[in-house]
């Protein structure tokens, strides 16, 4: 086996930054922090520190660096600091230390950590692995990482979606992944829309709920049949006969919440059916109208900012359809897109799930594809073409025809290379905070994490 190139020399093990300290509040420390550096006279050394660590907890030792370094005004020893600038600049790395991220097509792993993210996808069926993506061991702060980068592994494939997209790599010419955000996320958690009868469950901290089927909404007209829909219906139609036990378990439940419970009392009386599910939608909205009520619900049942996601599960952003449906009322120009949902696929964690990086991509119009971006879907998609008897048409008219060659194709079946990596931390640095600032998501949307059923 080919020894790998060790890149950057061996440098102690600093001092972390306590959360508080990082300005940005976010959970991954940056690199740049960990390069300030001070002399001393008797420095603490890494062994030290880690012994220290040991015997008397991370908090102990944060507190003592903390004196000595206040201790330099005075003329009293400083902490000596180690330079990290040898790795790039504005990377970021999870606070347990078993990844860095760099950017959207860049980001490192250990061997432990990658070994055990590939046993975690495997074990879900994802269609996705990682892989290490060159032969260079790269060295930072006395661990071992290497880059690494999504590939398929070829025994989850299954399928025509799946097939298909397998047929669309090539070697040495870089992944490719569908261009749809849910597609891309669903081969990070295995649910495999290409396969008949497959099922999807809420991941809670309440426990596993399955998701309705795609059968039980329709024949109950409870919204739309799509994985996200279903899955803020099956939430709100789980959670709230729960949530409504536990506000009344309050002594006294506070004056704020008694419209919520009122509310909540009338639609566990409801049956299943379009007014339940509308009303559901309503309730939420309510709910995040009171600081108390809102941080009591994400807490309870873990959704939102308070998700910490699995590898090998996936996260979706579903927006509100009478908010979506108010901003489309607006005039030409005032108006702004929204989505119906936004998906993400966790593909690595660390420090306990808080800090983690997903698989995405986004839906791309036939008519903004590029050239080869078509070529490569030519099984799928038509060029544009004169009508008969036009004539020669520009190329714009050329691309505002663009359409599927079968009626069983429609543009999620676009495969292209635009997927990237996002990082992710928890409170404001979470997929759903991080999400919710797009200007494609509603005010009143609902993070779910969502797995194989």
């Amino acid at each position: 086996m080919m020894n790998r190139e060790r890149i950057f020399a061996k440098k102690p093990v600093a001092q972390k930054q306590s959360r508080q300290a990082i300005q940005s509040n976010i959970q991954l420390q940056s690199v740049d922090d960990l390069a300030a550096k001070n002399t001393s006279h008797a420095p603490i050394t890494p062994s030290n520190i880690m012994h220290l660590q040991r015997t008397v907890g991370n908090h102990a030792v944060r507190q003592l660096l903390a004196d000595r370094s206040s201790a330099q005004s005075s003329d009293k020893m400083p902490v000596q600091r180690f330079q990290t600038s040898q790795f790039k600049t504005g990377a970021k790395i999870s606070d347990d230390g078993s990844f860095i991220f760099v950017g959207s097509k860049e980001i490192y792993a250990t061997p432990a950590s990658l070994k055990a993210a590939n046993e975690k996808l495997a074990a879900v069926g994802a269609l996705v692995k990682l892989q290490s993506i060159d032969d260079t061991t790269y060295n930072f702060h006395s661990a071992d990482y290497v880059r690494v980068g999504p590939t398929l592994n070829a025994t989850a494939i299954k399928g025509p979606l799946w097939t298909r997209l397998n047929t669309k790599q090539v070697v040495d010419q870089g992944y490719r992944s569908f261009a749809d955000c849910f597609r891309t996320s669903a081969t990070v958690s295995g649910i495999n829309p290409g396969v008949h009868g497959q099922k999807e469950k809420l991941i809670l901290k309440t426990g596993d709920v399955p998701l309705l089927s795609v059968a039980e909404v329709r024949e109950k007209k409870m919204g739309l049949d799509t994985v996200a829909a279903r899955a803020a219906t099956s939430f709100f139609l789980y959670a709230f006969p729960e949530f409504l036990k536990v506000l009344n378990a309050q002594e006294p439940v506070p004056d704020t919440q008694t419209a919520i419970v009122s509310a909540l009392e009338a639609y566990n009386k409801l049956s299943e059916g379009p007014t339940k599910a509308l009303r559901g939608s309503m309730i939420y909205k309510l709910i995040l109208a009171q600081p108390q009520a809102k941080k009591l619900l994400m807490s309870t049942f873990g959704i939102n900012e308070d998700i910490a996601p699995a590898i090998g599960t996936s996260l979706t952003q579903i927006n509100d359809e009478a908010e979506r449906a108010e901003e489309d009322n607006k005039p030409v120009g005032e108006k702004q897109d929204k989505w119906n949902f936004h998906w993400a696929g966790v593909i690595l964690n660390g420090n306990g799930g808080k800090d983690y990086i997903s698989l995405e991509n986004c839906a791309v119009e036939l008519s903004d594809a590029t050239d080869a971006e078509m070529l490569l879907n030519s099984d799928a998609f038509n060029e544009g073409a004169p009508l008969d008897g036009e004539g020669a048409i520009t190329d714009e008219t050329k691309r505002a025809r663009r359409g599927v060659k079968k009626q069983s194709f429609t543009k999620q079946d676009l495969i292209n290379e635009r997927w990237y990596f996002k990082l992710y931390g928890s409170g404001d640095q979470s997929f759903h905070e991080q999400s919710l600032k797009d200007p494609h998501a509603t005010p009143s949307a609902v993070t779910l994490n969502i797995g194989k059923g």
